[in-house]
């Protein structure tokens, strides 16, 4: 009990649970620059900032369907 109230248990869906991340704020968002290489900023629960060579940052999702890893894109950054 928390508080007086039951707390719910969650059902065990088989995976662990995700990591704890900081949010990307806007100023950090601004601050990330191109490398080489697309790289990958963390926003939390399989959401994150892909920002490729030439500069541009595009928010994707990471999740998994039938046991397969798929990418959802929402498009780019500060747009969406």
């Amino acid at each position: 009990m928390i508080g007086g109230i039951r707390a719910l248990a969650l059902p065990d869906w088989g995976h662990p649970p995700m990591r704890e991340t900081r949010k990307l704020s806007d100023r950090a968002l601004k601050a990330l620059k191109p490398k080489g290489k697309p790289y990958k900023a963390a926003d939390g629960d399989g959401l994150y900032v892909e920002v490729t060579p030439a500069g541009g940052k595009l928010w994707r999702l990471k999740y998994r369907h039938g046991g397969k890893e798929k990418r959802l894109s929402f498009g780019p950054w500060p747009d969406v």
